[in-house]
């Protein structure tokens, strides 16, 4: 059901804020700034997942939009790779991935119902 995985998302979302909290007070400013930013940007991808699969049509999703997302997503994690940065923000990254891929799959599915 997909109301679970956007409570399971939600409640990863508060245990990463807590975390982000604890170490922002533990002097690691920068990891944390960036926890809390890809936190606030991440929280809409569930909900227009959950939109989207109501919507049945990809009428007002964009496909490009989605890619340029999921493109930003990856550097962000390279960037993390290379740097040798592996620590709570990674996972941040890669939940937000995820979902914005399920988007990308909702995308495809949509279009299908677009076509009968």
């Amino acid at each position: 059901n997909i109301d679970i995985i956007v409570i399971i998302y939600y409640t990863l979302i508060i245990i990463f804020c807590i975390v982000s909290l604890i170490k922002l007070f533990g002097g690691i400013m920068k990891e944390a700034l960036e926890a809390i930013m890809l936190i606030c940007f991440g929280l809409s991808w569930p909900i227009s997942l959950v939109k989207n699969v109501k919507a049945k049509s990809a009428k007002n999703m964009s496909f490009r939009f989605i890619l340029l997302i999921i493109t930003g997503y990856v550097a962000g994690i390279f960037a993390k790779i290379i740097s040798h940065s592996f620590n709570y923000v990674l996972i941040i990254y890669l939940i937000n991935l995820l979902i914005v891929s399920g988007n990308l799959v909702i995308y495809f599915v949509n279009k299908k119902y677009d076509r009968i």
